[in-house]
């Protein structure tokens, strides 16, 4: 119980970083609320039900956080010569706008919908500069030592209060699905007050690293596009020279990408498919992960701190191919076993499912999705860790803006394949994930081999100068 608690102690935090810890940690508490409310699978089911999205819709809107990452070498290009806690605030209240703005988007007709998936897609594209610059921050602030426990109490945290509100706006969505319009506004408030709490964490070492930058800078200013390009060339150096690293980015794109493939479809299957509500769709795709995200972190965080990033990925891979499995079986169970229904023979929209086999799937799910929580808490801490073992101390934001754009590259692109797949093959789809996670779980055991291998004396690859070890 006590380590399941530890998000509300300061006592075993170094005290160099108890301040901006408390000050973070603060901030958290309220951007929690916000950033849950334009998660991906929280506004896909928003999406379906009260947009009576398609397929294709649903798939889109629960790709919105992906394109954005896409975006994201920007914000670590940019943010390279000036504050962070200024540069999120920026980005963090233009978020807010954009989520506020929903409030004026219609239910009716069908095109609304796609005018909701631009709104959420504008607010993530900045989003993920925050998320960006938010990784850096750790690295200045909190000691190696100490950083996993860190990261994983405030992304706790923050999970936990991104599922009371998920779980409130369900339960209104219930009620009335046109509640949205006052939600969103109210989540945008929410993160506007967030951002305001930032403006008290300081980044240790920040006013050196600018200088620093700038003086190396001198004479050689460019246009934002020039920048860019720069910060491309860049991007695709590091990739192509820190070998470990561009073998650590292909491992995670397999396993990012067989979540990809199924997440997106499940919000389509429980929604329209087996006609699931508000609440217990979310519950099911939402809520359990969630809850099993927040007891897990911990203990994920220990064993971070203690194995390191390429260990804990061998571990934290082989749970997420195991609900991989039990979601391919319970969609094979609603392929082959259910009863095809429809309410209303008149609509256009998808059958439903119905049967003891289809009872069975849902129970099915019900397991695999803890189990995807379990992922989630282990892939939450190296997700936003990881890189950091590879990145040197003023290569963290283009090594982080390498990590998210790549996994903003396979989001674009997988759900849509699984989208398809499902079209073609039904319980196919989840098949070939569970093929890609066994694929990333195998590189990231070679991975964690050679490095063992490695004489202690032995150089570092290239690009982890200065970097952690962790």
């Amino acid at each position: 119980m006590n380590r399941l608690l530890d998000f509300l102690r300061v006592d075993d935090i170094p005290r160099m970083s108890r301040r901006n810890y408390l000050y973070e940690r603060r901030h958290v508490l309220i951007w929690g609320m916000f950033a849950g409310m334009v998660e991906g699978n929280t506004a896909s089911i928003v999406a379906a039900k009260t947009f009576d999205g398609s397929p294709l819709l649903v798939t889109a809107v629960w790709t919105t956080p992906m394109v954005a990452n896409m975006l994201t070498i920007i914000w670590g290009v940019l943010a390279r010569g000036r504050s962070k806690v200024r540069l999120m605030t920026t980005l963090g209240l233009a978020a807010a706008f954009f989520v506020a703005s929903i409030t004026f988007t219609p239910n009716s007709p069908a095109a609304c919908g796609w005018l909701f998936a631009a709104q959420l897609l504008m607010a993530r594209i900045f989003l993920a500069g925050v998320v960006t610059l938010r990784s850096s921050l750790w690295q200045a602030n909190y000691p190696e030592s100490h950083r996993a426990r860190i990261a994983g109490r405030i992304q706790r945290l923050r999970a936990l209060m991104a599922l009371l509100v998920v779980a409130s706006a369900s339960a209104l969505f219930d009620w009335d699905p046109s509640f949205y319009r006052y939600v969103y506004p109210a989540a945008a408030l929410l993160g506007a007050a967030a951002v305001v709490l930032l403006q008290r964490i300081r980044v240790r070492g920040e006013k050196r690293e600018i200088a620093d930058y700038r003086r190396q800078s001198a004479g050689h200013a460019a246009g934002a596009g020039r920048t860019f390009r720069s910060g491309l060339s860049e991007a695709v150096g590091i990739l192509r020279d820190d070998r470990e690293f561009a073998r650590y980015c292909t491992a995670q794109f397999c396993l990012g990408s067989a979540n990809f493939m199924v997440d997106p479809v499940l919000a389509f299957v429980v929604t329209r498919q087996l006609g699931l509500s508000y609440f217990v769709s979310s519950a099911l795709l939402d809520q359990i992960p969630v809850i099993f995200l927040l007891l897990s972190i911990p203990y994920w965080a220990a064993y971070f701190d203690r194995a390191g990033v390429l260990q804990f990925r061998v571990i934290n891979s082989a749970v997420w191919v195991v609900s991989f499995v039990i979601s391919a079986i319970a969609i094979a169970l609603v392929q082959f076993g259910g009863m095809p229904v429809s309410a209303d023979p008149a609509s256009p929209g998808p059958v439903r499912y119905v049967g003891p086999w289809v009872t069975a799937a849902v129970v099915l799910l019900f397991v695999a999705r803890p189990l995807s929580g379990l992922g989630s808490g282990g892939g939450s801490i190296a997700w936003n860790l990881g890189h950091l073992h590879f990145a040197g101390r003023h290569n963290a934001e283009i090594y982080m803006a390498i990590h998210v754009s790549l996994t903003g590259l396979r989001g674009i692109i997988m759900p849509f394949v699984g989208k398809f797949a499902y079209q073609l093959s039904g319980s196919g789809s989840f098949v070939a994930a569970a093929a890609l996670g066994v694929a990333s779980l195998f590189q990231f055991r070679r991975l964690a081999r050679d490095a063992l291998r490695r004489p202690p004396d032995q150089p570092c690859p290239a690009g982890q100068s200065g970097s952690s070890t962790s």
